[in-house]
C-alpha cells in the first residue's frame, strides 16, 4: 500500500511543484502546480480492532488551460500504482484557471 510520502515521490517525478494542502500565502508558483491532501481516513474495524485504515486522498491540478498532457501523466502514475481514482474537473473564473481534482485511496 502507498503512503503520503510515497505519493509525494510519484507526484514530483512529474516535475511540477507539489505541495501538500496549500502553498503559503505569497508564495504560490507559476501554473502548473499540484497540491494534494488527506481530508479523511475509512477504517474497518472487527473485534474491537482497527483491521486496516484507507486514507482518502484528494490531487488538485491547477493550470491556466487544459493540458490533456499532463492528464495523460497523471492517469497514467495512478494506473501504474494500481490507484483507482474518480475526477472532476473546474474552471475558477476568479482567479482564471482550471481546477482537475482527482480523489484516491491510500
Amino acid at each position: 500500500m502507498m503512503t503520503l510520502q510515497e505519493l509525494y515521490k510519484q507526484l514530483k517525478q512529474l516535475q511540477l511543484p507539489v505541495q501538500y494542502y496549500m502553498f503559503q500565502e505569497g508564495q504560490s508558483p507559476n501554473l502548473p502546480y499540484i497540491i494534494y491532501y488527506n481530508p479523511s481516513e475509512q477504517h474497518e474495524n472487527a473485534d474491537n480492532a482497527t483491521l486496516h485504515i484507507s486514507k482518502d486522498v484528494i490531487i488538485e491540478v491547477y493550470s491556466e488551460f487544459k493540458d490533456l498532457s499532463l492528464e495523460d501523466k497523471l492517469k497514467e502514475l495512478f494506473n501504474k500504482n494500481k490507484l483507482t481514482y474518480t475526477f472532476q474537473e473546474t474552471y475558477l473564473k476568479e482567479e482564471r484557471m482550471y481546477m482537475l481534482a482527482y480523489q484516491i485511496s491510500l
